[in-house]
């Protein structure tokens, strides 16, 4: 006995049984051996041509999985997908809506599917060498590792047995053997008279092959209204009903300290209005954690609110910083990095996936988030040359200084960067406005929060004599997107 294993990588498997129609959102399961031989052969004809060619060795490969006897799958879920796809008309709006249903499984849980009878080695050699190639099983959303195990595999807990025999269970397509699928061929083309009914005039195969790569087209030419190599069996469960192990919130893996988002939207948000963007992300990632904690606002993350235990700011800037970016220059924010001090925990990274829209006043829609990546460390680029995005503020009070209030400026940006572990400048250039092909002036950026009173903004260009890693931020609203620098 061999047994073929199936592991689906992003643990969802698209098939819609032979005769169903993909729109009444049936998902196939336990998968078909059908649709397995009708895989090897697409294998074999694309990217393993010697196992095609030479004669008889494909149908060898074919007439070891056309004895399925055992078939054991994990605990599964079906689900589906709804979308919207044109029909060729010019009318963008003339859409029809599409099921695409899948069965949701655990992805490092695999499907084994066993085959009884004896096969030569090299046969054996040729169906694991086809089964290396297959990418997808199923529809092409469902990509899969596959391999040839020699011999059975024991049922590991919380998995279902299907085999061959009556009662409760499921019907599924299987191989009909080669000399069966011939003979019956031969019957229907005489019953025909040989000729197919379509426009195509479809001929009839004359190889054990061309039977089996026979499309639904094909059938419909030939007048045929089942697969002629095709053979439903009945498959009863052994034991009892797959069930999910139990497990906790699943924890999400990786040391990751950044999380960048693409934002979308038929009009943006202004880049003038970084902090209040800022302000909402910062909210909306607290109320989304205080969900995932079960409402326990006591749980919040600090990272999010920038607050201790006690209420009062945290220090040692570890929370996060709430950036928003206008990286093509048009005055509008498309993108927004959330950078934080130490690693996100499993909450906090479940909190940022469902962070996916920001609302805008004055009946502008909705922006939608896209979470586009998470960094295990800040993405930086290192430059010599740094220019104000947004203004650097600060609440200091101004002090004397022999450069004057400007001169003052400059040391307190030296002092910050200082404190961010990064070189003096070896010089700083003052400038009145955002250097993007729309500028935009310091005054018009919003430079307080919560209806305060604005406190004056700056731009300065930062010489180092090193390259340094950017972007980086400076200032009283550092948190929350002013004072940004970023490579020029």
């Amino acid at each position: 006995m061999h047994t073929v294993e199936l592991t689906f990588s992003t643990g969802r498997f698209h098939a819609t049984p032979w005769g169903r129609n993909v729109n009444e959102g049936e998902p196939e399961w336990p998968p078909s051996p059908f649709r397995l031989a009708r895989a090897l052969v697409d294998a074999a004809h694309r990217k393993r041509r010697e196992v095609a060619a030479a004669p008889g060795r494909l149908e060898a490969v074919l007439a070891a999985v056309a004895e399925p006897a055992r078939i054991v799958v994990p605990a599964a879920r079906p689900s589906h997908i709804r979308f919207y796809q044109r029909q060729g008309d010019k009318n963008p709006a003339n859409r029809k809506k599409i099921f695409d249903p899948f069965v949701a499984v655990e992805p490092e849980r695999p499907v084994w599917i066993g085959f009884a009878g004896e096969a030569a080695p090299e046969t054996l050699d040729d169906l694991a060498a086809l089964l290396e190639v297959l990418d997808y099983f199923g529809r092409s959303e469902s990509w899969v590792t596959a391999r040839l195990l020699r011999g059975t595999v024991e049922t590991p807990e919380g998995y279902a047995v299907f085999e061959p025999g009556d009662g409760d269970g499921v019907d599924l397509a299987c191989l009909r053997p080669r000399d069966e699928t011939l003979a019956l061929v031969a019957r229907l083309r005489g019953a025909s008279g040989g000729k197919g009914r379509g426009r195509r005039r479809k001929a009839w195969p004359d190889d054990w092959l061309g039977a089996i790569a026979l499309s639904s087209g094909d059938l419909l030419d030939l007048g045929l209204s089942d697969h002629p190599a095709l053979a439903w069996r009945r498959f009863a469960r052994v034991g009892a009903e797959a069930r999910p192990r139990r497990r906790g919130r699943r924890v999400f893996a990786g040391d990751f300290r950044e999380a960048r988002y693409a934002l979308h939207a038929p009009v943006l948000p202004r880049v003038v209005d970084t902090v209040p963007v800022a302000e909402q992300v910062r909210r909306k990632l607290m109320g989304i954690h205080k969900k995932v904690m079960n409402g326990d606002e006591s749980r919040v993350s600090p990272l999010f609110s920038g607050k201790g235990p006690d209420g009062r700011p945290a220090k040692g800037h570890v929370h996060a910083r709430f950036l928003p970016l206008d990286e093509d220059g048009d005055g509008f924010v498309d993108h927004l990095l959330v950078r934080v001090g130490r690693p996100f925990d499993g909450t906090e990274l479940l909190a940022l996936d469902r962070l996916t829209s920001l609302w805008q006043r004055h009946g502008r829609p909705d922006v939608r988030l896209v979470l586009e990546a998470l960094h295990r460390e800040p993405a930086t680029r290192p430059a010599r040359r740094f220019v104000s995005a947004t203004p650097y503020v600060t609440h200091r009070h101004p002090k004397r200084h022999p450069g004057g209030y400007a001169g003052w400026i400059d040391d307190e940006i030296r002092r910050e960067l200082a404190l961010l572990g990064l070189p003096e400048p070896v010089s700083i250039a003052r400038i009145a406005e955002t250097q993007t092909p729309h500028p935009v002036r310091w005054a018009e950026f919003r430079r307080s929060r919560k209806g305060r009173r604005p406190v004056p903004g700056h731009g300065r260009v930062l010489e180092f004599g090193e390259p340094v890693n950017g972007p980086f931020a400076l200032g009283a609203l550092a948190h929350f997107g002013l004072g940004l620098f970023v490579p020029a």
